[in-house]
C-alpha cells in the first residue's frame, strides 16, 4: 500500500508539477484556475439548477478523481441527472439539458399500453417541461388533448 501512495504522489506531481496546480484549470473558473461547481444544497432528481443551489470553490491540489468537471456556464440552468448532496462537485454525469416544448413545436404524440403503441404527428399549444402536462393539438383530428412532456419532441396522452 505504500508503493501505491508513493507511486500516485508521483503521478500527480507529473500531471501537476510540484504547485499541485494544473495551469488550464479543470473547472474553468476565473483568471484560469483550478475551480469546481459545488452544490450548496442537496439537489433531488430533476431539480432546474439556479444561481442559488451552486457556488464555485478553488483548490490547490489534484483533484480526489479524474472524473469531468463542469464550468458554471455548463450547470446552469440543466436539470439534475443523479442526486447531488450538498457539497459535493458536479461532474458532467450530474446534470442533463432541460428538456423543453416550446409553443408552437412539433411533437409526437404517443399512446401506449402495453405492447400496443400509437403514434399521431401533433403542435405544442404552450411550453413546458419535462414531467409538465401541457395542452397538445392532434394534427390528424384537430383536438386539443393533454399530455405530458417526455422529451424535446415528444409527449405522452394517457391510453
Amino acid at each position: 500500500m505504500r508503493y501505491f501512495m508513493r507511486g500516485c504522489v508521483l503521478l500527480a506531481l507529473l500531471l501537476w508539477g510540484p504547485g499541485g496546480a494544473r495551469s488550464e484549470g479543470a473547472g474553468g473558473g476565473p483568471e484560469g484556475g483550478n475551480f469546481l461547481v459545488v452544490a450548496t444544497r442537496n439537489l433531488p432528481i430533476n431539480h432546474a439548477i439556479g444561481t442559488e443551489d451552486i457556488r464555485v470553490e478553488a483548490f490547490t491540489g489534484p483533484p480526489a478523481d479524474f472524473a469531468p468537471h463542469v464550468t458554471l456556464d455548463e450547470v446552469l440552468g440543466k436539470r439534475v441527472w443523479r442526486p447531488v448532496s450538498r457539497g459535493t462537485a458536479l461532474k458532467s454525469w450530474h446534470v442533463r439539458t432541460a428538456e423543453n416544448v416550446e409553443r408552437g413545436d412539433q411533437v409526437v404524440i404517443v399512446a401506449e399500453r402495453g405492447v400496443i403503441r400509437v403514434e399521431a404527428p401533433g403542435r405544442a399549444m404552450e411550453y413546458g417541461e419535462f414531467g409538465q402536462t401541457i395542452r397538445v393539438m392532434s394534427l390528424v383530428s384537430g383536438k386539443v388533448l393533454l399530455a405530458t412532456v417526455v422529451d424535446t419532441q415528444t409527449v405522452s396522452v394517457p391510453f
